[in-house]
């Protein structure tokens, strides 16, 4: 029986570290480690982690200074010694087989990354293990991005050799969407190597808590958010065109979702940015401003695809993308119809 390597980063969660921890330690599965990094908590996170590994010889413990999430998870690989590798955040919780169906489902497609989709209720994990699912080529990485199911390291069974051969590591310097990157630079590596594609799992094997605490980074106004986002979908849709060839219809929701994303920045900037109203605008405008927004609209444009928020960035007016943005957000209905009726008069060459 192979041992998985179960890596936790662990800052200030004393509240839901002991159900985690559970999740874990009661697997089917039970050759494993369990690596709690604790991040330089301030709560007593670090003194359940002793305590924990008192309790159970599975369980090490890494105390560094807080460095974040990506710093965390690098030191749970640099002391991992298990053939597989499976995160999960402190927050969240495995369902009682997940272990157990994902190495069944691995060594049933070994040319395959494993992957499965997320509860996000602990009641609606599956009780007995099920290592049915479905596989997906190379081509379809873009369709697990917009799937949900690309973006996230904790819903993926990694192969340790393989993130070590490849020297895979997560970026310190990105605080948001440094799971992104993480996860495409394995699937480059994986599928190098005459990776078929993906096999993902039919029911959900972790539970991801979607309620926000203090310490959630999406509560923060972030100046450079932006910024970061123009950069990783840069990256995700080069990979997914380049590299995986994606088909044409999977890159233009991407670049929907790009349009999205960045207008969401620019709303916020207009919302909480740091300065006055018209410091806040100049800097939303500027966004709008950039030639990768203009290159993004464009391409959206060339595809065929209406959008009333890229047609408002072409436009360069923050105010009316914020005002769209909200729309969307609150009145998905009203927003469908606005983008059903400019789809339909729209041709590749226009809006």
């Amino acid at each position: 029986m192979d041992l998985i390597s179960v890596i936790v980063p662990v800052y200030n969660a004393l509240a839901t570290l002991p159900r985690c921890a559970k999740s874990i330690l009661t697997q089917s599965h039970s050759r494993l480690e369990l690596i709690l990094v604790d991040d330089g908590s301030a709560d007593g996170s670090g003194g359940l982690c002793d305590a924990l590994a008192l309790a159970d010889e599975r369980v090490r413990v890494i105390h560094q200074k807080n460095g974040g999430v990506s710093t965390a998870r690098n030191a749970g690989l640099a002391a991992a010694a298990g053939r597989w590798v499976v995160f999960v955040d402190a927050d969240d919780a495995l369902a009682p087989h997940a272990l157990e169906s994902a190495l069944a489902a691995q060594q049933a497609n070994p040319d395959r990354l494993v992957v499965w989709p997320f509860a996000c209720q602990p009641e609606a994990l599956p009780q007995t293990a099920c290592c049915e699912g479905e596989a997906f080529g190379v081509e379809k990485t873009g369709w697990m991005y917009l799937d949900c199911c690309l973006s996230m390291p904790w819903n993926k069974l990694f192969d340790r050799q393989q993130i070590e051969a490849a020297a895979l590591r997560f970026d310190p310097e990105y605080s948001l969407g440094e799971d992104l990157l993480f996860c495409l630079a394995y699937c480059r590596a994986f599928f190098s190597l005459d990776g078929a594609g993906f096999f993902k799992l039919r029911e959900p094997q972790t539970f991801y808590e979607t309620a926000e605490n203090e310490n959630s980074l999406t509560q923060r106004y972030r100046p450079d958010f932006c910024d970061l986002w123009m950069r990783l979908f840069g990256r995700l849709t080069a990979d997914c065109e380049q590299a995986f060839h994606c088909p044409a219809a999977d890159l233009t929701a991407i670049r929907h979702s790009w349009v999205c994303t960045i207008a969401d920045g620019v709303q916020d900037t207009l919302a909480r940015g740091e300065g006055g109203k018209a410091d806040r605008k100049a800097r939303a405008r500027a966004v709008l401003s950039w030639p990768e927004t203009a290159a993004l609209c464009d391409a959206l444009k060339a595809a065929g695809r209406f959008s009333p928020l890229a047609w408002a960035m072409r436009r360069r007016s923050p105010a009316l993308v914020a005002r769209l943005w909200k729309l969307r957000e609150n009145r998905p209905d009203l927003y469908g119809k606005l983008e059903a009726i400019g789809q339909r008069f729209s041709r590749p060459a226009r809006f």
